[in-house]
């Protein structure tokens, strides 16, 4: 029994996870490839996962014949969702509503009977003498194996099609493990049905809320330090998994047969590390970086741990787990949902990380609990924690200053916050810590480009190119900076995702309203407007970045199969591939092959200084199927571009084979 039940909650949390992994990243072309997808996906899983964990609460109290008679209907009815298919409908302008919608109807009722599985596994197992925590915990480490075999083993070697598949026969022998589990614990319910009608199950509203806040900030903080990265990094499953990974491990831990909660000691370290952390945070401009990332892990691992220890510590006799499993999903859900759906509009940054860390200082070292004498700094803080949290929430709110720099802007939308700041030289956009663009302020300089787009670089190269009445399609906007190069009689059309970046660069920049050319914006995502648009261009130049990242369904031949399909005969694609994590030579240049298309690149290293007014290195891949293009670019410095590795497909691509300082097969160096 207990091999069979645990093996069964173990392929169920399993299941789901790869599902949910596999289903977010399948989302990614079709909502702009940026942090918000897996923030909106994690909210939406956690909220099927609470409608999940109510049906197993609302059944538990059920005759066998009921639960059965549901769990069958249920069965049968998502059955027919399989294979997993993306049912992408257009019915609404907000992109969260849209993202959720389709969650919801492609693989709702899947995850809702996944969602059941584990606390109903639980409940058929339970009896006034047997303890079925340990079941909780094999579903974690279920779903902690699905964490790490997909970005290793799964979806570098299985196309999304072929996951499809093999996840829906997966599915199919979960479905017979269940009916397996339910007809051995047919006499258990009977006596589960009486201890349950029997038992005292009265419970306070202090304990319900405090299992809803200790499930809350976790979840909270896994998805508050998942955008934090992704920000600066492609959105992509194998980060994705790895934050994911370390929540399960903390939520593991404290539900083993033996407990394994928190040390006091490092439950001091963490609450004495996120004071630290937020003060240095507060006065200095803290980017992204190795370290920081480090930091915020060891702080994320503790407060998580910390918080599950407490919801170990407040578990119920087994006749109320499933009540006790509902308020965890209550409050892992709220927390999701704060993330991403109220956060992106009562904030103008990235800070509800930082909130919840501050407001899980509040809840650390508990003076009751507190054994350590070693650790004197903590013993004097744990009698001030309400001030001490106070003060940390003060400093997450109150606006950082940047040194020579001169904020005018600071703004924020579901796809990223962005600051507009003033030197004594120039106007800058900064999107996370990458400066997105730059105008100087002199009047006889202000159409000058610097940053990526200096004169004489890859850009100037290129656009040279272009014929006089030529018909130019810009993929990312930005401040408009890359319009200096617009010629009269051209015609310029800009794809931008974010419509605050629009305002931004119409209000707080002069390019797009000095450029030569005539110009249209489009809002929305620049691969499916330009999808959707009718004009034909000698000129596509993909320019879109989330801070430092590059949307992954920009760079696959689906994509420049639809981009040829709007190029000139003798046209090309100009694509920005500069950032500090992701080498994309290699990929553009093996579409470029599959196209029968020359590629090349060009690595700008000229010494600019520190000063974006005049140019930053810059590293850019031109696509075309223009042979005599290709050659004259040679000539100006451009070099054939690498053609090695898988090739990036819509179904499959593959971001750890790209990351620098990897090696060839993906593994890090």
């Amino acid at each position: 029994m207990n091999l069979l039940f645990s093996a069964t909650a173990f392929l169920s949390a399993f299941l789901m996870i790869w599902l949910e992994l596999f289903f977010a990243k399948s989302l990614l072309p079709d909502f702009g490839g940026s942090a918000f997808v897996w923030a909106t996906c994690l909210a939406c899983f956690q909220l099927l996962l609470l409608v999940g964990y109510l049906s197993a609460h609302g059944l538990s109290s059920q005759t066998a014949f009921v639960q059965n008679v549901v769990r069958l209907t249920a069965v049968i009815l998502s059955v027919v969702l399989l294979p997993v298919q993306l049912h992408h409908e257009n019915f609404s302008t907000d992109p969260s509503v849209q993202l959720i919608w389709t969650v919801l109807r492609s693989v709702g009722l899947l995850l809702i009977v996944l969602g059941t599985t584990t606390p109903t596994l639980q409940s058929w197992f339970a009896t006034e003498q047997t303890d079925p925590y340990f079941l909780y915990a094999s579903s974690n480490a279920g779903a902690l194996v699905g964490v790490a075999a997909y970005p290793l083993i799964i979806e570098p070697y299985l196309a999304l099609s072929v996951q499809a598949i093999v996840w829906a026969v997966l599915y199919l022998g979960l479905i017979v493990l269940i009916q397996v589990c339910f007809s051995r614990s047919r006499s258990r319910l009977r006596i589960q049905l009486s201890d349950h009608l029997h038992a005292d199950l009265s419970l306070s509203a202090s304990t319900r809320f405090q299992w809803t806040l200790f499930a809350l900030v976790p979840a909270s903080l896994l998805s508050g330090i998942t955008t934090f990265t992704t920000t600066e990094i492609s959105p992509n499953p194998r980060t994705w998994a790895v934050f994911l990974g370390l929540y399960l491990v903390t939520l593991i831990a404290p539900f083993l047969p033996s407990p394994f909660l928190i040390p006091k000691a490092l439950e001091g370290l963490t609450f004495t590390g996120i004071v630290v952390y937020l003060f240095f945070d507060s006065a200095t401009i803290v980017g992204y970086s190795a370290p920081i990332l480090r930091v915020n892990i060891m702080l994320f691992i503790g407060v998580a741990w910390a918080f599950h220890s407490k919801l170990s510590r407040l578990r119920p006799p087994p006749q109320q787990l499933t009540e006790f499993y509902l308020f965890v999903a209550f409050g892992g859900c709220l927390g999701g949902l704060f993330n991403a759906l109220v956060a992106p509009f009562v904030f103008d940054r990235l800070m509800e990380y930082p909130l919840m860390l501050a407001v899980g200082t509040l809840f650390l070292l508990d003076p009751a609990s507190v054994s350590f004498h070693w650790f004197y700094p903590a013993k004097y803080l744990v009698f001030s924690r309400r001030v001490i949290c106070f003060s940390l929430l003060v400093l997450v709110f109150h606006e950082k200053t940047f040194h020579g720099l001169s904020l005018q802007r600071v703004d924020r939308s579901l796809y990223g916050a962005y600051k507009v700041g003033q030197t004594e030289i120039s106007q800058m956009l900064f999107h996370g810590t990458t400066i997105h663009g730059q105008q100087r302020l002199a009047p006889s300089l202000n159409k000058i480009p610097g940053t990526y787009y200096s004169l004489g670089g890859p850009v100037d190269d290129v656009l040279k190119q272009v014929s006089l009445t030529g018909n130019v399609a810009v993929v990312g906007l930005g401040v408009g900076e890359i319009a200096t190069y617009s010629q009269p009689r051209q015609t310029w059309d800009f794809y931008e995702l974010d419509p605050l970046i629009v305002q931004i660069a119409q209000s707080s920049f002069s390019y797009l309203a000095k450029m030569s050319a005539p110009h249209k914006i489009t809002i929305g995502d620049g691969r499916l407007q330009l999808g959707q648009s009718k004009k034909i261009y000698d000129l596509i130049v993909v320019d879109a970045f989330a801070s430092d990242t590059i949307p992954t369904h920009l760079l696959t031949l689906d994509a420049l199969k639809l981009f040829s399909n709007h190029l000139m005969p003798n046209g090309a694609i100009l694509y920005n591939i500069t950032n500090g994590y992701l080498d994309l030579e290699s990929p553009l240049g093996r579409i470029a092959a599959a196209l029968n298309w020359s590629g090349v690149v060009k690595h700008d290293r000229r010494s600019f200084g520190n000063d974006a007014a005049v140019g930053f290195p810059s590293d850019w891949v031109v696509l075309t199927p223009n042979l005599k293009l290709a050659t004259e670019l040679r000539r100006d410095g451009w070099i054939d571009s690498a053609r090695t590795g898988q090739l990036w497909t819509d179904d499959f691509s593959n971001i750890q084979s790209v990351v620098k300082g990897a090696s060839s097969d993906g593994t890090d160096t």
